[in-house]
């Protein structure tokens, strides 16, 4: 999770918005998303991280790893 936090943390540092406007935005608190930048803890909210990823212009996903074997299956299934 920490991994999740710090990569927030730099897309809200890159952002060029304020963490003020991205709280208002999204309705997390700007305290919350100043505490991520500190000290990046374990216990974060997947939906408050969420929530500010989309602000910013992003989203949190989960995806599958694409597997050589089945990236064929994949493929045909797009198609059918």
């Amino acid at each position: 999770m920490k991994d999740i936090i710090g990569l927030t943390s730099r897309i809200v540092k890159e952002s060029n918005l304020k963490v003020t406007t991205i709280s208002q935005k999204c309705g997390v608190k700007a305290q919350t998303i100043r505490y991520w930048e500190r000290e990046k803890p374990s216990d974060a909210l997947v939906q408050n991280i969420n929530a500010v990823l989309n602000v910013c212009g992003y989203e949190l996903a989960v995806v599958r790893k694409c597997e050589v074997n089945n990236a064929e299956t994949r493929e045909q299934q797009r198609l059918s």
